[in-house]
């Protein structure tokens, strides 16, 4: 009997413990399958995660005053298995919120990315995305953490929201110390900034990338800038558009590629919906070709925390696979598209968070 209250007693610690611990933390993940049937100049199927997995921990300590410490650990999850890819960070920071904004350190979201771009596309982190297929830059600028993907290592950032106006800020101060020196090509002194206005219905959006480079000498500057909008026409369905202008500086020559996307969003009902986008990507480099993405895709929601998706994807850079005249990856200045050929795919996927 003593052993059973000392049980109990015991059980019920541990349940007040985890409620107060839950109060502010949270451990939150997401798990993600994809099974892809490729076409064009690339055939087979492939079974793929495309990144979007992962498993976090957000706390957030109340220190009075308004005021409130926080912290986030997320890191990648693989669905396949891939061991490779699991478990690399995506963000590691802690921060302070006050009544003037937040600030976070460490690895943080850039605001390039978060402000339209990633958040644009209903199937990023797919094979049916736009990013790096034609629609939407993808890992440019240093380590790729610049364009629509990637994290910033290194880095504060700064964020203020004042009704429907929203405002981020980071930059790198990190040059490497008295190893390496400012504004070489560790990024050292790389910023993104981005503004949104949200008005309900609509919605618009300004981002500006600079990863901190200094041209010449071997090394390429990238800056972008990104003007997009949102239009929710209610039952009609929604509007989202983005164009970028990305400059890849060297020193003593230049390239320049835009990038526009276009996506439309139709809910058939509360748990059916129909996606359709296009997208172009154009390099200023003689001769060169403007890549097409296409996507038609539809959704089927299994509860507000699971749903299915099917789809295609094509992208089309112009080229026949082979062709002597497809732009080289200086050419198209590291923006990661194809250089020759057609791509297409069908692809069934299952995505669930927790």
């Amino acid at each position: 009997m003593k052993k059973s209250l000392i049980t109990v007693a015991v059980a019920s610690g541990l349940l007040v413990s985890g409620a107060a611990f839950a109060d502010d933390t949270t451990v939150y993940g997401l798990a993600q399958f994809e099974v892809g049937s490729w076409g064009g100049d690339m055939t087979g199927i492939q079974t793929a995660d495309n990144g979007d997995g992962r498993l976090g921990v957000k706390s957030k300590e109340d220190l009075g005053e308004g005021m409130a410490a926080l912290a986030k650990l997320e890191y990648g999850l693989d669905t396949t298995g891939n061991s490779s890819t699991a478990l690399k960070a995506r963000e590691t920071w802690v921060g302070l919120k006050t009544g003037m904004g937040t600030v976070e350190l460490g690895r943080i979201k850039s605001a390039y990315k978060y402000f339209g771009g990633v958040n644009y596309d209903p199937y990023n982190a797919t094979l049916l995305q736009a990013r790096g297929n034609g629609g939407m830059t993808g890992k440019v600028g240093n380590g790729g953490a610049f364009g629509q993907n990637g994290f910033l290592s290194t880095s504060m950032g700064y964020s203020m929201a004042m009704g429907a106006v929203n405002f981020r800020l980071t930059y790198d101060p990190d040059n490497g110390g008295p190893v390496t020196k400012p504004g070489s090509a560790n990024g050292a002194k790389g910023k993104t900034l981005g503004f949104g206005f949200n008005g309900g219905n609509f919605g618009v959006i300004f981002a500006y990338a600079d990863d901190g480079v200094t041209a010449g000498g071997g090394s390429t500057n990238y800056k972008s800038t990104k003007v997009g909008g949102m239009y929710n026409m209610g039952g009609a369905g929604k509007i989202s558009a983005q164009y970028e202008s990305s400059k890849f500086d060297g020193g003593t020559a230049s390239t320049t590629v835009k990038t526009t996307y276009l996506d439309y969003q139709f809910n058939i009902d509360h748990s059916n919906g129909v996606d359709v986008a296009l997208g172009s990507m154009k390099p200023d480099a003689t001769g060169a070709q403007t890549e097409k993405f296409s996507r038609v895709a539809f959704t089927h929601k299994l509860s507000n925390k699971t749903k299915v998706w099917v789809g295609y994807r094509g992208t089309d850079t112009g080229y026949s696979l082979g062709d002597v005249n497809a732009p080289t990856a200086a050419e198209v200045a590291g923006l990661a598209p194809m250089t020759s050929g057609k791509q297409s795919v069908i692809a069934l996927g299952m995505m669930k968070k927790f």
